[in-house]
């Protein structure tokens, strides 16, 4: 390691010390020894400095020599499987097939023991869309790959009717491939076929029916129809699979944005409120979310709210909303990280750290955390044998 990563990983030894008592153990963590679970500990922190720099093989050789010391260890198989995707995602995995198998099998093994793991879901949809489909692996022909890469250019270049000829070898290839059939429907879409598209897009959805991107396609080509009712609900129903997709939320404030908040009940004023934030438009979100939380004082209400005053900078309002939404949402990582920001902004240095241990006690590696927690203990004398 340089200086710069020998001074960051001193930093990280500090943060073991905070994050190590809060490990969330399994079964097999119960029984791991101290001394294993802080060389788990130390090499896991290690590979997240090399996979910070950049340095993906040592990234790789941390995480899987933290696995072989015990291969139970939720949080080595987690970091081993997102050193995969990053692998795959930035085009730098040797055998990129391969790769993709070994980090979903990774992340199905989490999702077993942790269905709401949101980092192994995050994982598995990653790589889906990667290969046009959200819970399958990359194509296994050697002609549907072909005909699914020559789609793909066209789709950049514009060529539609070259995409839509391409994409149906693929579906020819590989029938039982969900995204294949949303990949066809885009082209379809794309070269003016709306109602081939729809059918397809439908297609799709027989398959994988949580296939948020193929609910947007559908939701599309209801706006241009002017059947706004049946898009928002699709657009919401895709918002409720992924909180974070844009396209979804975008097509929510093309439908209500320009609306008279006074004529939309709660529900549609959340849903806009939250598409509002999710694109950033904090003053928007703040607009639709308070009559929102008046109507309905629902904990995700108040979160949306409390995230947005917290952005707006509206210190005194973001507490309350907070505070609010935790009381239903203790187990929210989301809230109590925002509750430790706000706090250390406030000065709060006590309020913020409890708050950011709690959600290292649900999620030992919540990277925004440990980054928070570490900024602040950094410059602090005595924080080693304070934590």
């Amino acid at each position: 390691m340089n200086a710069t990563t020998a001074s960051r990983h001193a930093l990280l030894v500090t943060l073991l010390l905070v994050a190590a008592p809060l490990v969330r153990a399994s079964t097999s963590q119960d029984t791991i020894a101290p001394s294993d679970s802080a060389q788990i500990q130390t090499l896991l922190f290690d590979g997240d400095l090399y996979l910070e720099e950049g340095d993906l093989t040592g990234a790789l050789r941390r995480f899987q020599q933290a696995y072989l010391v015990d291969p139970e260890y939720l949080e080595a198989r987690l970091a081993l499987a997102r050193a995969l995707t990053v692998a795959v995602l930035e085009d730098r995995a040797a055998d990129e097939a391969a790769f993709t198998r070994e980090a979903l099998r990774h992340f199905e093994w989490v999702l077993q023991r942790d269905p709401d793991n949101r980092e192994a879901q995050w994982g598995v949809r990653a790589l889906a869309q990667r290969f046009g489909t959200r819970d399958t692996p990359p194509l296994t022909t050697e002609g549907g790959r072909a005909a699914w890469n020559e789609g793909a250019r066209a789709m950049e270049e514009e060529r539609y009717e070259d995409a839509v000829r391409a994409f149906r070898a693929v579906v020819l290839a590989e029938p039982d491939v969900p995204g294949v059939h949303r990949a066809l429907a885009d082209a379809l879409y794309a070269s003016g076929r709306a109602d081939a598209a729809g059918t397809t897009y439908r297609k799709a959805l027989t398959l994988s029916e949580h296939d948020y991107r193929a609910m947007v396609g559908l939701a599309r080509i209801a706006e241009d129809e002017g059947r706004t009712e049946e898009a928002l609900d699709l657009y919401a129903e895709a918002l409720d699979l992924d909180e974070r997709y844009l396209p979804a939320a975008q097509g929510v404030i093309r439908i209500l944005g320009h609306a008279d908040l006074g004529s939309l009940d709660a529900a549609r004023l959340g849903l806009l409120g939250r598409s509002h934030l999710l694109t950033r438009g904090y003053e928007e979100a703040r607009d639709a979310l308070r009559p929102a939380v008046e109507a309905d004082p629902s904990p995700e209400n108040h979160k949306a709210l409390g995230v947005t005053y917290f952005f707006l900078e509206r210190n005194g309002d973001a507490l309350a909303e907070l505070l609010a939404a935790y009381e239903d949402l203790p187990e929210d990582t989301e809230v109590a990280y925002y509750l430790g920001a706000l706090n250390l902004r406030l000065g709060r240095r006590e309020a913020g750290h409890m708050y950011l241990r709690s959600v290292l006690e649900t999620n030992p590696r919540n990277r925004n955390a440990l980054q928070l927690l570490g900024v602040s203990l950094a410059d602090v004398p005595g924080a080693e044998e304070e934590s």
